[in-house]
């Protein structure tokens, strides 16, 4: 059985990586190296890349590539957006994610007693 990519699907997922980090389809295309409006028929499911310009988007958006592809994950239990957070923490200093681990313990001890 034969599997294809969903461009509309990749198209999509490009655009909303790309407009989370509040760049234009220009600045992406001129970052990755790509020709001008290269990336809008990409976005609009009408063209496709390779695996190289797939990287290269994956890169300068600073996702892994498995986010822009659907109907993959990264690991068994991790989507996009977990992707991004783990991302956004790893570049935080160690007493940034001492407080972020706070934050969490105080959502975790919140829902667990709303729980009961």
């Amino acid at each position: 059985m034969e599997k294809y990519v969903d461009r509309k699907a990749l198209g999509k997922a490009i655009r909303t990586q790309r407009c989370r980090q509040k760049m234009t389809q220009s600045e992406l295309e001129e970052k990755a190296g790509l020709c001008a409006h290269y990336l809008s028929r990409i976005e609009r499911g009408a063209g496709s890349c390779s695996l190289d310009i797939l990287m290269k988007i994956a890169d300068v958006l600073q996702v892994s590539p498995n986010v822009l592809l659907p109907g993959t994950q990264t690991n068994d239990s991790l989507l996009g957006e977990d992707v991004l957070l783990i991302q956004q923490v790893s570049v935080l200093s160690a007493r940034q994610k001492k407080l972020i681990r706070l934050i969490l313990d105080l959502i975790d001890e919140k829902s667990s007693t709303e729980k009961k």
